[in-house]
């Protein structure tokens, strides 16, 4: 009997095998996705200051953008 999700392991290869009745296939593209991402991250070698940017562009993001955003939740929730 097959295993739901099976990994097999060549010279250069990892071979993964996923019952369809399982995960959809969107799912599957979203995997697919965010390992090609993984991939391009690695490959770009950013600084380590990488990560503190990002922490600032979210917290002015969000900083400009909270009081839209909870009243549009809040318009949400009363309908």
């Amino acid at each position: 009997m097959m295993s739901t999700i099976a990994l097999e392991t060549t010279a250069d290869r990892y071979i993964i095998s996923v019952d369809k009745s399982v995960v959809s296939k969107e799912t599957i593209d979203k995997l697919l996705d965010r390992i090609r991402l993984e991939y391009l991250i690695q490959k770009a070698d950013f600084s380590e200051d990488i990560e503190q940017i990002g922490e600032e562009i979210k917290a002015s993001w969000w900083k400009n953008n909270k009081a839209r955003i909870l009243e549009m939740v809040e318009s949400h929730e009363k309908n």
